[in-house]
C-alpha cells in the first residue's frame, strides 16, 4: 500500500510538473527536476498515457498533458455552479438522516461524483468524488438513465447490462420498465443491486431549461430504509432537489 500512495504521490507531482513555460518534458527532465528515478518517472508516464493523461509530443522524444486532463478540467468548470449551490442542500440532508449523500453527473455513459458528503461513516459507503460508478445498477445511474435521450438508454441497453449483484437487474425489459417508473414518479429507489444490504435513493436536479443536468442520493444500509422512513427520506430529497434546481434557474411548473 505504501509503494502504491508513494507512486500515485509521484504521479500527480509529475502532472503538476508541467507549466506553461514548460508544456513539454522528456523523462531526464522530470526526473532531475523531482528527483525520481529514470525508470520510475518513465513507468509513471506510460501509465499516465495509457488513460489519456499525458501523450507523446510530435517529435516523440517528450511528453506533454493528454486530454484527460482537458475533460476533467472541463467537468469542474461546467460544473462548479452546481457544485457550490447545491453544497448546503447536500449537508441539510445528511444532517437530517445521519445518511451519506452524493452529488453525481453523467460522463460517457457512466456516474461520476462531483461531492459526497459523509457525517457519520458508518455505513461503509466506498466513493469519493471523480469516482465512475454504474450507471445501470445505482441510485443517481438509473435516475440521470431515466431522464437521458434514447440513443443514450439504448446505447446502454445494447452494450449488456453488468451482473453486480444477485439482485443487478440484467434483462433490458425490466430495466426499462423501471426506468419509465422512474420519470413517473420523479425519483429512484435501489436495494442491494450494487452493494448487497444497501439501499440508494435518487432524484434528479433540473436547469433552467427544465432538462435534468444531475442527479442527488441518500444512500444507507437497506436495514435502515424502513418503509416509513423511506417516505421520509423521498420527500426531502425533493424539497431539497427543487431547491437545488431553483438555484440553477428551474422554474417549477
Amino acid at each position: 500500500m505504501t509503494n502504491e500512495l508513494s507512486s500515485v504521490k509521484n504521479a500527480l507531482k509529475i502532472l503538476r510538473s508541467f507549466t506553461m513555460e514548460q508544456p513539454k518534458k522528456g523523462v531526464l527532465d522530470i526526473s532531475r527536476e523531482l528527483n525520481i528515478s529514470k525508470s520510475s518517472v518513465h513507468r509513471i508516464l506510460q501509465t499516465l498515457a495509457s488513460e489519456g493523461f499525458v501523450k507523446k509530443s510530435n517529435d516523440c522524444s517528450k511528453y506533454e498533458l493528454g486530454i484527460s486532463v482537458i475533460e476533467l478540467n472541463s467537468i469542474y468548470l461546467r460544473h462548479l455552479d452546481l457544485y457550490e449551490e447545491s453544497y448546503e442542500n447536500l449537508m441539510s440532508l445528511s444532517q437530517k438522516t445521519g445518511e451519506t449523500c452524493h452529488l453525481a453527473i453523467l460522463k460517457d455513459y457512466h456516474i461520476v461524483y462531483l461531492n459526497k458528503v459523509e457525517l457519520a461513516p458508518s455505513s461503509n459507503v466506498q466513493s469519493h468524488v471523480g469516482h465512475h460508478n454504474h450507471i445501470h445498477c445505482t441510485g443517481t445511474g438509473k435516475v440521470l438513465l431515466a431522464f437521458s435521450e434514447p440513443e443514450v438508454i439504448q446505447y446502454v441497453l445494447e452494450k449488456g447490462l453488468e451482473k453486480v449483484t444477485e439482485k443487478t437487474i440484467t434483462d433490458p425489459a425490466v430495466l426499462l420498465e423501471e426506468l419509465a417508473q422512474i420519470r413517473q414518479q420523479g425519483y429512484g429507489i435501489v436495494q442491494g443491486e450494487y452493494k448487497e444490504q444497501m439501499t440508494s435513493i435518487a432524484v434528479p436536479i433540473r436547469n433552467y431549461r427544465g432538462q435534468v443536468i444531475a442527479a442527488i442520493n441518500l444512500v444507507g444500509l437497506t436495514s435502515r430504509f424502513t418503509e416509513d422512513r423511506t417516505k421520509y427520506i423521498v420527500q426531502l430529497l425533493r424539497e431539497e432537489s427543487e431547491a437545488i434546481s431553483k438555484k440553477m434557474g428551474h422554474v417549477k411548473e
